[in-house]
């Protein structure tokens, strides 16, 4: 996963205190997204060197010789002696005369004087050098290493060029990574034979050097094609990649290597799925292909399924994966061929991460991307692993969530949404996302309220339904497919609404004891039998029902004799049935009874009964069903030491539950935080949340929940790059400038 971008050229900057100093020579390499081994650090103690950036954590050093990092810190990485992240740079404890600083997978190495080499950081396959398996929260010394004049980081294990033109490696050698003929990992340095090399780069389980003739050379893990050699073959030590000499540059990573030649010209090769081989396509090839752009390149960054590279303009360009706009043109989605990354300014040097990119210009630091952990550095993140206050709400009756996207209704029935607002799922009518609550255009007062993936519904205090969003499948009711950002009525209803419930792409409602349900039907999940999509509400063949919830291809229904009954999409056993065949018509939940509450929510569904217990089938992957597992179950599975449940929120992700003592308690997948719980640490039995009391409510959405308080006022946790925790922070696909206050 890890990168080396490769600096040639001479760029020589000296600017005010508390900004940047580049001083790049001539044949330098950085290592994993480092930048520069250039010794001028400038003249103040403010001033930077090198700048690094890895998986989920960046790193700089400063005029003084200090490295300051920021971002994920689980496994120690950005050296401060703790495990807490940090949304704002932090100081690396012990360095105090750092030249290069890199940054790996979880891990981080610095040169200091005499070309002795220090790291911090994760350790579970001896990367870090100093013989010992044991993750460090401050830097250690690599055992007999000196000499280094540049460094390159993988996943989990460094290499070392020297002043003699030698290379040296250590750490995971699974793929063959260490260049030593074997596949052996070691603690300790180890020199790559028969190797001279100018210039390193080491990413994921693969490494590539130019060697003193100017050839590029790769070898370990070759799954995606990532050597350059027409094979899938791993290697263990270095080989030639064919046509690849006169080299300039080169940067590679888990699935793919991108490479620049002395004239400029930059080629990719490896796995293409997502265009990071920009050559117009994504199909992949493991031989090197021109990238189509009308540049001179001068440098090659590569990340997560994504390649940048930088032209002797200073203008950065970008291609493949673009999530969180990563690729710094603020439109996300894919790029198969570059384009400018306008969002960012012109840069005298880049650096790329997984999911963040960072440049340099003008002695300033910006970075865009994810900013999960704090990636960004600007004092803010896009994740709480605690619950926090929704500042601007209060007197809150009910709260719902939907995939990206918060509602609450409060005082005498006034509605209010905030987060994701790409469909118009905040109903203000301005497709912005929004990081604070919100009223909703048209909605007259309310008494429910559901979030569904893209789209929203409530119904209003005379039985009518209102929905906003997503209208792609019908999802909306109103007859068309046309979305909207404002509330319009359902058509067609044919009585006053008692409950209603959104899925991704369709909606239910119980009218009396019937159920009528409208928009995606591929799965039959409306329960029609059509297996048509409906864009205005038809009955579903189940009756006497007294609740009903919506998944993605799947619905579930709660009968007068509280037993349930699911049909639709069944593939991973979420109708409870003890198969995994989709069924077009209401079946029964054997074994199941005394039911009080029902979530379908994706692939999994899970019921409350009325004895506090819950039970959860369907999708089982990475602790859905709260089971101490991890394995799809077909029937009813009770939930581990729940006994006294008195709410149930269920997401796409996570799953929590109400306690009778006001506590909540979630389980499942926790890496953006959404269990609650401060750790990011996934779940397969529940865990009470800290520091929550008197909650009356859960609600679980895509990867973030909330809860209401016994204050009528509401918190909220996990992921927030849309804005969705209702605490005035939306994650922009602008760039944002790292401030650095000077000691």
């Amino acid at each position: 996963m890890r990168i080396t971008a490769v600096v040639t050229g001479v760029l020589g900057l000296t600017v005010a205190a508390c900004s940047l100093t580049v001083n790049y020579g001539a044949g330098s390499g950085g290592g994993d997204g480092g930048l520069g081994s250039g010794s001028d650090r400038g003249g103040s103690g403010c001033a930077m060197s090198a700048l690094a950036v890895g998986e989920d954590h960046t790193c700089l050093i400063r005029g003084d010789g200090t490295v300051w990092c920021w971002g994920l810190n689980d496994s120690g990485q950005l050296g401060n002696g703790t495990t807490a992240d940090s949304s704002s740079p932090v100081q690396v404890h012990d360095i105090t005369d750092a030249t290069t600083v890199v940054a790996g997978g979880e891990f981080s190495c610095a040169i200091v004087t005499g070309g002795n080499v220090k790291c911090w950081g994760n350790d579970s396959s001896g990367q870090l050098g100093d013989g010992m398996s044991s993750d460090e929260h401050e830097p250690v010394a690599v055992t007999a290493l000196t000499g280094a004049t540049a460094l390159a980081l993988g996943d989990q294990h460094a290499c070392a060029l020297l002043g003699d033109g030698s290379l040296a490696c250590w750490g995971n050698n699974d793929g063959g990574q260490l260049g030593d003929g074997t596949n052996q990992g070691r603690g300790t340095v180890a020199p790559v034979p028969g190797l001279t090399a100018t210039l390193v780069a080491a990413g994921g389980d693969t490494t590539c050097a130019i060697d003193t003739t100017g050839a590029l050379q790769c070898w370990g893990d070759n799954d995606d094609g990532q050597l350059g050699d027409g094979t899938t073959n791993s290697r263990s030590a270095p080989a030639p990649v064919a046509g690849m000499t006169k080299m300039r540059g080169v940067a590679t990573n888990s699935d793919h290597t991108c490479a620049v030649t002395q004239a400029g010209v930059a080629t990719c090769f490896g796995d293409n799925q997502q265009g990071q081989l920009g050559n117009n396509t994504n199909d992949s090839d493991g031989t090197p292909v021109g990238v189509l752009a009308a540049a001179t390149f001068t440098q090659v960054f590569v990340g997560n399924r994504s390649s940048c590279a930088l032209d002797d303009g200073g203008q950065l360009w970008c291609w493949g994966d673009d999530t969180d706009s990563k690729l710094g043109d603020t439109f996300g989605g894919e790029e198969f061929a570059p384009v400018r990354a306008f969002a960012l300014p012109l840069a005298d040097a880049a650096a790329m991460g997984d999911d963040h990119t960072c440049v340099v210009h003008h002695g300033a630091v910006s970075c865009v991307g994810a900013n999960w952990y704090g990636n960004l550095g600007i004092g803010t993140r896009t994740t709480e692993t605690s619950p926090e206050p929704v500042a601007g709400v209060s007197d809150v009756s009910a709260l719902t969530a939907g995939g990206g996207v918060t509602c609450v209704i409060a005082g005498s029935g006034s509605a209010a949404c905030w987060g994701e607002d790409d469909d118009g799922e905040d109903g203000d009518g301005l497709f912005v996302n929004r990081g604070t609550p919100g009223p909703i255009a048209g909605l007259p007062a309310v008494a429910q309220i559901s979030g569904g993936g893209d789209h929203v519904c409530a119904i209003d205090l005379a039985g009518g339904v209102w929905c906003w969003g997503e209208n792609n499948r019908g999802q909306l009711g109103d007859g068309t497919d046309v979305g909207r950002s404002v509330a319009a009525p359902v058509q067609g209803l044919g009585g006053k609404a008692s409950m209603i419930t959104t899925g991704d792409a369709h909606t239910c409602v119980l009218v009396g004891t019937t159920v009528k349900c409208w928009g995606s039907n591929f799965f039959d999940e409306l329960g029609d039998g059509s297996f048509e999509d409906q864009y205005l509400p038809v009955v579903a063949g189940v009756g006497s029902a007294i609740s009903v919830s919506a998944g993605d291809g799947h619905t579930c229904a709660i009968l007068a004799n509280h037993t349930v009954a699911c049909w639709g999409a069944n593939n991973d056993g979420q109708l409870g049935d003890g198969d995994e065949n989709n069924q077009g018509s209401a079946t029964p939940v054997p074994g199941l009874s005394n039911v009080v509450e029902i979530w379908a929510r994706e692939d999994g569904t899970c019921a409350r009964l009325g004895t506090g217990s819950v039970d959860c089938w369907g999708d089982g992957d990475e602790g859905k069903i709260g089971n101490g597992a991890q394995q799809n179950v077909q029937s009813p599975t009770p939930v581990d030491n729940i006994t006294d449940a008195v709410g149930l929120g269920v997401g796409w992700d996570s799953r929590c539950v109400a306690k009778s003592d006001g506590t909540v308690a979630c389980w499942g997948p926790n890496y953006f935080g959404q269990d609650g719980d401060t750790t990011y640490d996934t779940h397969f039995d529940p865990v009470v949340l800290p520091g929550l009391h008197g909650i009356s409510q859960v609600v679980v959405g895509g990867s973030h929940g909330c809860a209401l308080q016994q204050d009528k006022t509401v918190v909220c946790w996990g992921l927030d790059d849309q804005g969705q925790l209702g605490d005035g922070v939306v994650q922009s696909g602008e760039a944002n400038i790292v401030p650095l206050t000077c000691p």
